[in-house]
């Protein structure tokens, strides 16, 4: 690169913790040019280190919560679907939960767990299927797994919530 040689990056990589230094065959330093399959691989694996390294114990999330009210045939495969569209629409994240008929997401805002229930709810109604969605923001906590009574709360409320409907607890609405 005409602007930045590959030595200073490398000196700037060695003073910053945990930095990672990636060095990728061509001329320059921008992302969009050359290898962007590579470029991409490697941003990826080093966000997917992130909640390990950076998070702690705990943290401020809103959990969407996502609960198909009918078992036809074809509703589980268009609600899958449709749930990583809307979450990866929305910057939304998958997690795991303890109950197989719940789908959990979380967000960094309730603004973006709301759009993405209205986005969610829209695209299974137009599907011919009724959701109960639950939304609500408190603590998350970080370990193997992203558990938390925010986690509990969103599901709950999902769990009461009638078919069609988007339920939204109090914290997630101030």
């Amino acid at each position: 690169d005409p602007v930045w040689s590959v030595e200073e990056a490398r000196r700037l990589a060695a003073q910053l913790p945990d930095a990672r230094m990636l060095e990728l065959p061509g001329a320059d330093h921008v992302p969009w040019s050359g290898d962007g399959e590579a470029v991409l691989a490697a941003i990826q694996a080093f966000i997917a280190d992130v909640p390990t390294a950076v998070l702690g114990t705990s943290l401020a999330a809103t959990v969407l919560a996502a609960r198909l009210q009918v078992a036809e045939p074809h509703a589980a495969e268009d609600f899958e679907e449709a749930f990583r569209r809307e979450l990866a629409l929305h910057r939304g994240v998958p997690l795991t939960g303890e109950r197989a008929d719940i789908r959990l997401g979380v967000f960094d805002s309730a603004g973006c767990a709301v759009r993405c229930a209205q986005g969610l709810a829209a695209a299974m109604r137009g599907l011919g299927h009724a959701l109960a969605i639950g939304v609500d923001t408190g603590e998350l906590r970080a370990g193997l797994e992203l558990t938390g009574p925010v986690v509990m709360a969103a599901a709950a409320l999902a769990s009461a919530a009638e078919a069609g409907t988007i339920s939204v607890g109090a914290a997630a609405r101030s």
